[in-house]
């Protein structure tokens, strides 16, 4: 039985992995993937998409295209578009192209505003013609 396609046939779809209460895990996560977690990570997570849920803990830096925030990060935040909703609690820089917060949300840090894509091409052509 085959699965079914998304994106005009470029990759499967595939369920969310999740990380649930009661679960700490210790060290970097990174995947192609959208990931829920509820229990707790000390480490650096790259993925396409975060959720974090309320009970939702991260000690490290977080990378993805998309990151949903009901639980608590301590450390820094890139993504495209963040959402913290009204039981987050954030302790760190939040880079990003569009950044929405609930009222009542937690948010100590600084708001960047992530570059775009071509100006990270032409940074890197400069710095290896430099070098």
């Amino acid at each position: 039985m085959s699965r079914p396609e998304s994106n005009n046939g470029k990759k499967p779809l595939a369920a969310a992995s999740l990380i649930s209460d009661g679960l700490a895990i210790s060290g970097d996560l990174s995947g192609d993937v959208e990931l829920h977690i509820d229990g707790a990570i000390t480490g650096d997570v790259t993925v396409n998409r975060l959720l974090i849920g309320e009970q939702g803990r991260i000690e490290g830096a977080v990378t993805a295209d998309a990151v949903d925030i009901r639980g608590a990060v301590v450390g820094s935040v890139k993504a495209k578009q963040v959402r913290l909703f009204a039981t987050a609690a954030v302790q760190g820089d939040i880079t990003h192209e569009q950044l929405t917060v609930d009222a009542g949300a937690s948010f100590e840090g600084r708001s960047l505003k992530l570059q775009s894509a071509a100006v990270h091409v032409l940074a890197d052509a400069s710095e290896a013609k430099a070098s």
